[in-house]
């Protein structure tokens, strides 16, 4: 129906993009209609060897589709954890998560290529989560989530350094902002002991008239006692 080549990518109904890395390419066809219903082939040339490829069956219905995921592309950093929502709608089939490649993992299994995964299935809600935890750079690529036969990919991809630099800013922060704070105590003791010491310097004049003028109370006190004395003795 569609024939497009990574050597000549097109945008609009049938775009095709090559991942070397993880020897994938993706082939996305938007706009669907019904009347894109049909079986597709997927290949890849070899020189000087067969060509290799796989069928693929597309099958587009009215109304919310029969599986889907809020995100089909994810990215995190390493030693972070990623959890994916596959939404099944009316589909009792067993629920399962995959790696393109790779095996697959289920609620009984727990474990994907020996990367701990968690999948819960809330029945009720019609949605099956699945968790990874501990991120390597090597758990970049595609995954898919399945019910029965039901399948939609999401593609994952694990970053070097994102949150570490960030829990470093944040740990440098804090540490600003503790010393800002112990910093901010020193000059209000600092103001508090010049205040003290200003208030202090003031009151000494006071208390040095005061002295003064008690001397001087006193000094005329005896002046006028030794005058009537003297009167007397006249």
């Amino acid at each position: 129906m569609y024939s497009h080549s990574t050597d000549f990518p097109q945008e609009g109904k049938v775009s095709v993009r090559d991942d070397p890395d993880q020897r994938i390419f993706t082939v996305t066809i938007n706009n669907l209609t019904a009347e894109d219903s049909d079986r597709y082939w997927c290949g890849v040339k070899r020189s000087g060897a067969s060509d290799v490829g796989d069928r693929v069956n597309l099958s587009v219905t009215d109304g919310p589709p029969g599986l889907s995921v809020d995100k089909q592309e994810v990215m995190r950093v390493e030693g972070g954890s990623v959890s994916v929502q596959c939404r099944y709608g009316n589909n009792n089939k067993p629920k399962t998560w995959c790696k393109i490649g790779g095996s697959c993992a289920s609620e009984k299994s727990g474990g994907l290529d020996g990367r701990p995964v968690l999948i819960r299935d809330d029945t009720e809600n019609k949605v099956f989560s699945v968790t990874m935890s501990g991120l390597e750079r090597k758990d970049t690529g595609w995954y898919w989530c399945a019910a029965g036969n039901l399948q939609i990919p999401v593609h994952i991809t694990v970053k070097q350094g994102g949150d570490n630099e960030k829990l470093r800013w944040e740990q440098v922060l804090d540490a600003v902002l503790k010393a800002g704070t112990g910093v901010f105590y020193l000059i209000c003791t600092i103001i508090a002991i010049q205040l003290h010491w200003t208030s202090c310097k003031k009151r000494e004049p006071i208390r040095e008239k005061q002295k003064v003028s008690l001397n001087q109370r006193k000094l005329a006190e005896e002046m006028t006692f030794i005058e009537q004395n003297e009167s007397e003795e006249l």
